[in-house]
């Protein structure tokens, strides 16, 4: 079994007087407060070596808090929300398939009691989101302020230009709105058209400042917009960010770095990620709050190649249920998990459903209660990072640790698309060693893929015309194939051992959990996509993207009108 090593040294506790020289520990009186920084589309490399000269200060945070060792999110955007939301599979929310497109009637089941909502019930959390939503719009019922957050600012849909704001699908719409708990409006500010990374960045922090920590707790869920294209935009900006956007030094540390344009934008959309996260962690403790906040950092899903992007070692890219469309880099920071700069790994295997019950714990809420109330598929690892072991130097397995197995997701029982399990419902599952996929192969997108690849042009235009990282495209090139991976001997999924006798009793228990697990999986709903009503109503409201579904239920107004 891998191992790794950990070190433990006074951590704090939420229920103990556990303590440690660079921090005091959090009283019973007070709630702890939580900023969860959710990356897009950022590969595995990012705080390794292959991409940590763009990550100086993440890299640092991860190496003085807990880095996890062997961590999951989903293979898309949409689905990984949801999961992080609610510690539901996507499946068990009937949003496993596909994305949620900009017009789609209807999102995320409003039957699920989200992260922000648990946290304001049971310990008088306020709650904030900045950033993508991507979980549901055409009600105001399904909009953030609606689903347990006090306060909403960012975009609503897929995927949107990082200074103007324009939805990339819908050319002359705009995505920005702005929620409060009562009603909702498209955003105006005169600082609209920043840099969507620093927008977040200045709001985050203005937030912090402003809050009354001697009144609640905060919750702020930062759905960054990095490091997702298009990266490119009007105004100055036709190619991205300029020389004139960034300092010379990281400008020069892009280009020395990798040939093409598209790695280029990437890594440095990347780099002002991490340099908005130090701001906003230095904001935390300029009010005061350093030794009574946890961060958390970590990515919706892996990268796209064809967008610059890189999950090197790993085979796959974004939108495969390959290491490298779901296992990404995360981390949760604390000042008392410094261990006198010695890194911590956590090694117990986690997936993004997991946050939900572990930030709950971590609040001082009884999740053995809230777990079963709420039908959370999550599992609860704060006392894991938590132990109050004298020792300096131990080691642990994916052994160590709640979770004992994982299903990455489940092509079935989608309405008006048709899946065989034999032929083309691509499924994944892992226990703490080896891992089952039935999915697609040669299909461009399950491959292994180098952000510095020497096969490709300095103009690497060339990426765009490659397959794009959708089950779609594979389910039209590739090959449906089973298999069979030993993680801990080959975590890049290069030999299949599938056909190996030898491992009939492993696939058998990994059959039987599929098995097991196929019957309580929620049919995915086929959303009517009402593009001519929506795209209608946003032209006739200043070509502002916004709910255009209404009932004498809705729980949020229109404040614009």
């Amino acid at each position: 079994l891998l191992v790794v090593k950990v070190v433990t040294n006074n951590l704090v506790s939420t229920n103990s007087a556990a303590s440690s020289t660079k921090s005091k520990s959090f009283s019973s009186a007070s709630k702890p407060n939580f900023i969860f920084v959710l990356a897009d589309d950022i590969g595995y490399g990012v705080l390794n070596e292959e991409l940590s000269p763009f990550t100086p200060n993440l890299s640092k945070m991860a190496q003085e808090g807990i880095s996890m060792a062997n961590y999951y999110s989903q293979e898309l955007c949409a689905p990984s929300r949801a999961a992080l939301l609610t510690g539901r599979y996507p499946s068990h929310l009937g949003i496993q398939f596909g994305q949620l497109m900009p017009t789609a009637d209807g999102g995320l089941t409003l039957d699920a009691t989200l992260l922000p909502a648990a946290l304001k019930d049971n310990a008088n959390y306020k709650t904030y989101a900045f950033g993508k939503w991507n979980l549901g719009h055409s009600s105001p019922n399904y909009l953030p302020t609606a689903r347990g957050f006090d306060y909403y600012l960012g975009y609503l849909t897929t995927q949107n230009t990082y200074w103007t704001k324009s939805m990339a699908q819908y050319s002359g719409m705009h995505d920005f709105l702005e929620a409060s708990t009562e009603g909702y409006w498209p955003y105006a500010g005169d600082d609209m058209s920043t840099y969507s990374t620093h927008f977040y960045r200045d709001h985050a922090k203005a937030a912090i400042q402003s809050h009354d920590f001697t009144e609640q707790p905060m919750f702020m869920y930062l759905a960054f917009q990095a490091a997702h294209p298009p990266f490119e935009d009007v105004d100055g900006h036709l190619t991205g960010l300029t020389e004139d956007d960034v300092d010379t030094s990281l400008w020069t540390l892009a280009c020395n770095f990798t040939a093409g344009h598209h790695r280029q934008q990437y890594v440095m959309s990347i780099a002002l990620l991490d340099s908005a996260v130090q701001a906003i962690w230095e904001t935390v403790e300029a009010v005061g709050q350093g030794d009574n906040t946890y961060l958390i950092f970590t990515s919706d899903n892996g990268g796209c190649p064809q967008d610059g992007g890189t999950n090197e070692p790993l085979r796959g890219t974004k939108g495969t249920l390959f290491e490298g469309g779901t296992r990404v880099n995360a981390f949760i920071y604390h000042p008392s998990f410094q261990t006198q700069g010695v890194a911590r790994e956590y090694a117990g295997l986690m997936h993004i459903t997991d946050w939900m019950p572990s930030i709950l714990s971590l609040a001082g809420i009884d999740t053995s209660v809230v777990k079963k109330d709420l039908d959370m598929d999550g599992v609860d690892h704060s006392s894991f990072w938590l132990s109050s072991d004298e020792a300096t130097t131990t080691t642990t397995t994916t052994t160590n640790g709640p979770r004992e197995h994982m299903i990455y997701n489940y092509y079935w029982n989608v309405e008006s698309t048709y899946l065989d399990k034999a032929i083309n419902a691509s499924v994944a599952v892992r226990n703490q060693q080896f891992k089952l996929i039935h999915a697609f192969v040669d299909s461009g997108y399950d491959g292994w893929h180098s952000i510095q690849s020497s096969t490709l042009e300095d103009n690497d235009d060339i990426l765009v015309l490659g397959p794009r990282c959708t089950e779609s495209t594979a389910m039209a090139t590739g090959t449906f194939t089973y298999m069979l991976f030993d993680l801990v001997q080959d975590p890049n999924e290069q030999t299949n051992l599938y056909d190996d006798p030898q491992y009939q009793a492993t696939k058998s228990e990994l059959e039987a959990i599929l098995a097991a697990y196929e019957t309580t999986i929620v049919q995915q709903p086929s959303l009517t996509a009402e593009t001519s009503v929506a795209l209608a109503y946003w032209t006739a409201n200043n070509h502002r993207a916004q709910p255009w579904v209404f009932t004498a239920s809705d729980v949020l107004k229109n404040m614009a009108t």
